[in-house]
């Protein structure tokens, strides 16, 4: 090897230095440069710290040098209106579907601090309907919010009711609630002596991670053991009874106009055809069924409760009631557990089982008619009685009335046919 050959090697090798060390240099002038800029990092956190107390929250983090004062909060709504969904972004630039929440104070962050902000929406303004949020600093400039789907909201940031109970003798009154918290479950207690305006409400919350538990607790509190039985007088429980009646009921119609709703936007958005649309059609009939049921089970349970007594001859009142109770409500359980059949051949056995049951109500109904009767004609005073009496009993008749008619509109949700209803 040369000198010249030497020198061109060599000076190929401190070039090649010269560029990597002058691309090093303009990498950290620009890394500097970019330090020297404001940047936030802005994160939501979700989470409840009792009914109707959300502590959701923004976390806002300055990593950059200069400081940065956040001046407001910009959510961004998800329009209810088709139309309007399809434009939102024309209908943001409007400011429509915008909610801008403005801080009390201003907030400034200087490089390593960060804050808090507790998010504050207006009343009927769902958090699940956000779905972006932006931070403004009093410059102008927009910084992004790590924000959640909407999926995860409904889960993570909303509450819901599951239970309901109230209980209430001549000397306490006692409730209870729970809620689904996110995803965490709670129970509220609350016992009140009666009557006073002086007592002082007192209770006890629970929180559980898991849904099980959450159950089975409540069901503790419902069946009220241990410290809470001697409460249990008889006109207590059946105060409680209806009462739950009632509620039960209310959630009842609440869901079926639900399902209803969704039934008639799936119907007007989706257009199913086929078996989807046998189903859709059939579940939208099902749930009047099924108000129905509840609202006859609510009236047989009054009427009986208000007519039966002791001046009556309850052991052939009961003969033939028990049977029919047990008949009417085997027949609804069936009907129903063939919402998840999928197998043409059990389909078939229950819907069959179905009708024998009710036929077997028919029968049962008759021979408490005809021993009501009897002691109608052997008592005329206590006649208005035993007449409500079988006029209650006539409401578990027609539960199993309405059993059938579930079952026939199942049976036409995944074998076909026509619709055919009791």
């Amino acid at each position: 090897m040369n000198q010249v050959e030497v020198l061109a090697i060599w000076g190929a090798v401190t070039g090649t230095i010269g560029t990597v060390a002058g691309l090093l240099g303009l990498w950290l002038r620009f890394k500097q440069h970019s330090l020297d800029k404001p940047k936030l990092v802005c994160d939501a956190y979700f989470e409840f710290d009792s009914p109707n107390h959300p502590k959701h929250k923004l976390t806002v983090r300055s990593l950059g040098r200069r400081p940065v004062i956040i001046d407001e909060i910009k959510y961004f709504i998800t329009p209810r209106n088709l139309v309007h969904r399809i434009t939102k972004l024309w209908q943001h630039k409007k400011g429509r579907w915008l909610f801008n929440q403005e801080l009390r104070q201003k907030i400034k962050l200087n490089e390593g601090e960060k804050t808090e902000i507790k998010i504050s929406l207006p009343n009927g303004l769902d958090i699940a309907e956000i779905y972006k949020a932006e931070v403004v600093d009093q410059t102008g400039r927009i910084w992004p919010i790590k924000w959640q789907s909407h999926s995860t909201l409904v889960k993570i940031a909303t509450q819901e009711t599951l239970d309901e109970l109230s209980l209430e003798n001549e000397k306490r009154i006692f409730s209870a609630i729970g809620y689904r918290l996110g995803k965490r479950y709670y129970i509220q207690t609350n016992f009140n002596t009666k009557p006073t305006r002086m007592s002082v409400t007192c209770g006890k919350a629970f929180w559980f991670f898991d849904l099980k538990k959450y159950e089975e607790k409540f069901i503790d509190i419902k069946t009220l053991d241990s410290k809470y039985s001697r409460d249990r007088e008889r006109g207590m429980v059946n105060d409680i009874f209806f009462k739950n009646i009632e509620i039960t009921e209310k959630k009842l119609q609440v869901k079926s106009n639900e399902i209803d709703n969704m039934i008639l936007t799936t119907l007007a958005l989706y257009s199913p055809e086929a078996k989807d649309l046998r189903q859709l059609v059939s579940y939208l009939k099902i749930t009047n069924e099924l108000v129905r049921t509840g609202s006859n089970a609510k009236d047989f349970a009054k009427k009986f409760k208000k007519s039966y007594s002791d001046d009556l001859n309850t052991s052939m009142i009961l003969e033939y009631t028990i049977p029919l109770l047990k008949s009417a409500l085997l027949s609804l359980q069936t009907s129903i557990s063939m919402l998840d059949e999928v197998n043409p051949q059990h389909i078939e056995e229950r819907y069959h089982r179905v009708i024998v049951e009710e036929s077997k109500t028919d029968d049962l109904y008759l021979m408490i008619e005809k021993n009501i009767l009897k002691l109608i004609s052997k008592n005329l005073d206590l006649s208005k009685e035993y007449f409500d009496i079988l006029s209650s009993l006539r409401r578990l008749e027609k539960i199993a009335d309405r059993a059938v008619s579930i079952a026939k509109l199942l049976h036409f949700a995944q074998m076909g046919g026509d619709i055919v209803q009791s």
